[in-house]
């Protein structure tokens, strides 16, 4: 974030014209997980967190143009928009991924997300695709 932000102020200083976005991440595994953890549905989980980071972020003074949420409309639709330009393009590709399916849950996991223990080193904290003690991808 802080290194996006010095490039941005760099582009901005050398007369560039820039457009900074960012937005709070409220799709995926690890965020349900959270929500789970902190005992709130993703949406009331989504709404805090966003609040919180906005909060952080405007106190370190960050340049952001625009900081929303990527469950917003605006978010849909410039996502449709480069989604149709890559696929027009040729560069949507189909591939298959192994999931895990929670009865308990009702929904799919990455393998990877679940993850408490590498399988290469056993640092038992490696719950991303890759491990951050051996440094591993977990997943491809």
């Amino acid at each position: 974030m802080f290194a996006a932000d010095m490039y941005a102020r760099f582009l901005r200083q050398s007369g560039e014209t820039v457009l900074f976005i960012c937005a709070t991440d409220e799709h995926g595994t690890p965020t349900e997980i959270a929500a789970t953890e902190a005992g709130l549905d993703a949406e009331t989980f989504c709404q805090k967190l966003h609040e919180l980071q906005a909060e952080i972020y405007i106190s370190l003074g960050l340049s952001f143009d625009y900081f929303g949420r990527n469950s917003s409309v605006y978010n849909h639709e410039l996502t449709q928009y480069f989604y149709q330009q890559l696929d027009k393009n040729g560069f949507i590709e189909e591939r298959e991924m192994n999931l895990v399916y929670s009865f308990e849950d009702e929904g799919f996991y990455r393998i990877d997300t679940l993850l408490e223990r590498s399988p290469h080193c056993g640092y038992g904290s490696a719950r991303r695709d890759q491990c951050e003690n051996c440094t591993t991808l977990l997943s491809r």
